[in-house]
């Protein structure tokens, strides 16, 4: 009787049970890998800037681990949570073998935030583990907002390649629109809505009359009928130029 209450009060102590159950899983796992069933080979495709010590620490296995106790979910997940890796694939193969798939993630600006650089890509996140160094040519975007709608900003920029050649950097003004800095310092204010034909205007204006080359430090697009570029003797004076005439 003595050891039957010995064992229930052994049984009942924090942690116990669970130390038990866990020890006892590990010692089938190890059963299993003695058999046969332990890990050889891993081989990983589509690896190109996700650093190495990053994906083997997500994985988190080595030769000899048993191979049956990787949970082919969990590793993908482990897999996913590495800021530059997009999608990831895992595939078991008995007795011994493990094949991962990755996808990375694509930088296509540089968002400064807080005085500090960090890559994101076309869904807004943040690639931190990606060295920022290798991608000096991407645009440069400012704003809380900003990673949201940097891909959208990007795709109607670039519809228009000359243009889209001159563009330094852009900032986010007011969770709605954009200005965007030119590599000449001229700073063009877009419009919340239609911004896409605006610069669209702008660039065929350009072509047309080199207006950019001008003594100009700004342009502002925000009015659908007519443009306004700001002249650098002084911040209030303006010249008017509406849409019509400029095309005739």
């Amino acid at each position: 009787a003595c050891g039957v209450v010995g064992f229930l009060y052994w049984s009942a102590q924090p942690g116990r049970i669970e130390t038990w159950v866990t020890q006892a899983e590990q010692s089938f796992w190890n059963m299993t890998a003695q058999h046969g069933f332990a890990v050889r080979d891993m081989f990983i495709y589509g690896r190109e800037t996700v650093p190495l010590d990053a994906i083997k620490q997500a994985i988190g296995l080595k030769q000899g681990d048993p191979i049956l106790s990787a949970s082919v979910d969990t590793l993908k997940a482990r897999l996913e949570s590495i800021p530059s890796v997009k999608y990831a694939q895992v595939k078991r193969e008995l007795p011994g073998t493990l094949y991962f798939r990755i996808t990375e993630r694509k930088p296509i600006a540089i968002w400064q935030h807080q005085q500090t650089l960090h890559l994101i890509d076309d869904q807004g996140v943040v690639m931190s583990n990606t060295n920022i160094k290798n991608y000096p040519q991407l645009l440069l975007v400012v704003g809380e907002d900003a990673p949201n709608h940097s891909a959208e900003l990007i795709k109607f920029l670039a519809l228009q390649p000359a243009l889209f050649s001159l563009v330094k950097s852009a900032q986010r003004v007011g969770g709605r629109r954009w200005n965007v800095r030119l590599n000449n310092g001229i700073e063009v204010k877009l419009p919340e809505v239609d911004a896409q034909a605006a610069w669209a205007r702008l660039a065929q204006m350009n072509a047309k009359e080199h207006v950019l080359d001008r003594n100009i430090v700004g342009v502002d697009l925000r009015l659908s009928d007519r443009i306004y570029f700001r002249l650098p003797s002084s911040n209030s004076e303006k010249n008017e130029i509406s849409t019509q005439s400029s095309e005739t």
